[in-house]
């Protein structure tokens, strides 16, 4: 193990499931943010010929520690051309992946209010106006509950 998750990885699976594989893993900073990050995980199925294995490696070493950088240039699928370079292809299915968080309103007022009911005192978590502002930690999406709104329901969560 030497840290790095790609080659940390493709040990635990050839060691736990005995399975030959590469995980390719990169992330390719900029001042601003982030250009591109991404990864594959290539496994060689039971059976296979050493000699598609052989490519394989070849195919990997030609790529060295560029994962990011071809990303960058051409995303997953220049990624793909380059590890199975040699190979026959066959894409089964794509699917566009996306971020989308599941928080809501509801839910995170049901949350403050059972904090709410374990606090002695909630005087500094409310501004001026009696109102709190909550934060989605996951999609940072924001939410202002007032006080009356969360002090009902957290006086009903309170153990008696």
């Amino acid at each position: 193990m030497d840290g790095e998750i790609g080659t940390d990885l493709a040990h635990f699976l050839e060691q736990s499931e005995q399975i030959r594989s590469a995980a390719l893993v990169g992330v390719l900073p900029r001042s601003v943010g982030i250009a591109a990050a991404g990864g594959m995980l290539v496994e060689a199925m039971p059976g296979v010929e050493d000699i598609a294995v052989t490519g394989l490696e070849r195919n990997l070493r030609a790529l060295g520690g560029r994962v990011s950088s071809v990303l960058e240039a051409g995303g997953i699928d220049a990624l793909t051309q380059r590890v199975l370079d040699g190979f026959q292809l066959e894409t089964l299915e794509t699917h566009a992946l996306r971020f989308a968080c599941r928080c809501d309103r509801e839910m995170l007022r049901l949350r403050v209010t059972q904090a709410l009911a374990a606090e002695a005192s909630t005087d500094d978590l409310f501004d001026a106006d009696e109102r709190c502002e909550v934060v989605c930690q996951r999609c940072a999406e924001r939410f202002v509950f007032t006080r009356a709104e969360l002090m009902h329901d957290a006086a009903d969560a309170a153990p008696s």
